[in-house]
């Protein structure tokens, strides 16, 4: 991966039945660790800055997560992290059909939340 990070973001405009299925998992899995980190906020252009196999941070569920260390230990691999590496994964993350069980295990890996106004999945 190079230097430079593409940082590009979604914009999602329009409530789809995955979405709202998304947002379902979220409310009911992260309401704890939305909570117990929302002090400390980041926006998605501060997370784009990590993106690189020594400093990897990805947003899921509107939580962002320092996955650095977690790469070499990922069942899917490295790679799949990296692709996501700076920017959000809830996409790529509920895509391929992955569990609450897999949400618990991002906790120890809790960096904050982003901003209120970038939010997509949580209101608190």
């Amino acid at each position: 991966m190079s230097s430079e990070c593409s940082r590009t973001s979604t914009n999602i405009t329009t409530t789809t039945p995955l979405l709202l299925q998304m947002m379902s998992l979220a409310s009911s899995s992260l309401h704890s660790t939305f909570s117990a980190h929302a002090n400390k906020t980041f926006t998605l252009d501060q997370v784009s800055w990590h993106c690189e196999a020594h400093d990897c941070w990805v947003v899921i569920y509107d939580v962002v997560y320092d996955v650095t260390t977690f790469l070499q230990d990922h069942p899917g691999g490295a790679e799949v992290l990296l692709e996501n590496a700076g920017r959000d994964a809830t996409f790529a993350f509920q895509g391929v059909g992955h569990s609450r069980q897999a949400l618990k295990m991002l906790e120890p890996f809790t960096m904050g939340v982003l901003v209120e106004g970038e939010r997509l999945f949580t209101r608190v």
